[in-house]
């Protein structure tokens, strides 16, 4: 089962947490509740919801944990914006691509980063983050609206625009 699942939970949750140590964490973690659940699900959904759901809930407990942490050891530390002297979209590789992606997906508040990253980097429909988050198909949908624009205008700085 991990074979077939590990990389696609680690990858939703490297951009949700947004490091390395965190996602292989929250990947173990994810498992770990997988294995102690397996005869609890009912087949009501999808085997593939309910393992994003518990995912989800671990990533959501790693961004709390690290929200606690940091406000008790930094005092305001605000990160500085993405450099708006970079290239344009035609001159940057790959990597640099990716790397203003995420930092754009960062900037993004908790609710929106979810929606986010489940929308357009898992190609999961409305429906089913519903399912794994717990809030409405509406209140998805704006938070997702809002934050394609967040994206975009922080792209668009760097003469980018996502599809």
């Amino acid at each position: 089962m991990m074979d077939v699942w590990q990389k696609q939970i680690y990858s939703h949750l490297l951009h949700l947490l947004g490091n390395h140590d965190d996602a292989d964490d929250a990947t173990q973690e994810t498992f770990i509740q997988l294995l102690r659940s397996i005869e609890a699900f009912e087949e009501r959904s999808k085997f593939s919801t309910w393992l994003y759901t518990i995912a989800h809930r671990k990533g959501i407990e790693s961004l709390r944990k690290r929200s606690r942490i940091q406000r008790r050891f930094t005092r305001s530390e605000r990160k500085l914006p993405i450099d708006c002297a970079a290239a344009a979209a035609d001159h940057l590789s790959e990597m640099e691509i990716r790397r203003l992606l995420q930092e754009a997906v960062k900037q993004l508040p908790t609710r929106q980063r979810e929606v986010f990253l489940l929308r357009h980097f898992e190609s999961l429909q409305f429906g089913q983050i519903a399912s794994i988050t717990g809030v409405s198909d509406g209140a998805l949908k704006a938070s997702y609206h809002h934050a394609r624009k967040k994206v975009e205008n922080i792209l668009k700085k760097h003469d980018f625009i996502i599809d």
